[in-house]
């Protein structure tokens, strides 16, 4: 199954579909060609796609908040600690 360990060493899951674990973030200047995109093409295959197309993964480590974020969808994910 997919996961993260995170620097604290807790183990991030996302091998559950949908992942309690993982968040789609997307960037403000794509929402407004995601919307058009959607309404000239409207089935929900259509709707993920385009979603997944556009949006960076996100996984928060519910042990010491650290964000995980895959900014270029390659499967590589990296940190951020709260301050």
């Amino acid at each position: 199954m997919p996961s993260i360990r995170c620097i604290c060493d807790h183990i991030i899951s996302l091998g559950a579909i949908p992942s309690p674990n993982k968040y789609l973030v997307i960037p403000d200047v794509t929402v407004e060609d995601f919307v058009e995109e959607i309404k000239a093409n409207p089935s929900d295959e259509q709707i993920f796609d385009s979603l997944h197309k556009i949006a960076k993964d996100l996984a928060k480590c519910a042990s010491c908040g650290r964000i995980w974020i895959d900014e270029k969808n390659d499967n590589v994910y990296r940190s951020y600690a709260p301050e």
